[in-house]
């Protein structure tokens, strides 16, 4: 299969593996509903198993990054395949930058870790 076929599909895996991830890691978080807690939440330090969305959230932006190089080789030439990418590098550091609460607001809350804050960033572009 040719690398650049293999990076379209990209833009299909990516979102695929990532919901994957996200019904797991929700369904692993004891005393919570599975959808009740925020995609970013999944991933935070206080998380069952915050490895899993970190991964996913890695994986969606690696692959956003490759879909949106198979955009720009295959001629398209408008600021799309550009934004794909920004947003799929942003999805990655949303993965290398963890929360620090899986919820927004509790007990303990007093303020917000410097990754915290650049995870909050970084998933905006993402968005």
């Amino acid at each position: 299969m040719r690398v650049g076929k293999l990076a379209a599909w990209g833009g299909a895996a990516g979102p695929v593996l990532f919901t994957a991830a996200w019904v797991v890691s929700s369904l692993r978080q004891a005393g919570h509903p599975a959808a009740g807690i925020q995609l970013s939440g999944l991933a935070a330090e206080d998380a069952k198993d915050p490895q899993i969305m970190m991964a996913a959230f890695v994986v969606l932006g690696a692959c956003s990054i490759a879909f949106g190089a198979a955009l720009k080789v295959a001629g398209h030439r408008q600021a799309g395949p550009w934004l794909v990418m920004v947003a799929g590098a942003a999805a990655v550091a949303a993965g290398a930058f963890q929360r620090d609460h899986m919820l927004l607001t509790g007990p303990g809350f007093t303020g917000e870790s410097w990754h915290n804050q650049v995870h909050d960033v970084v998933s905006g572009i993402a968005a």
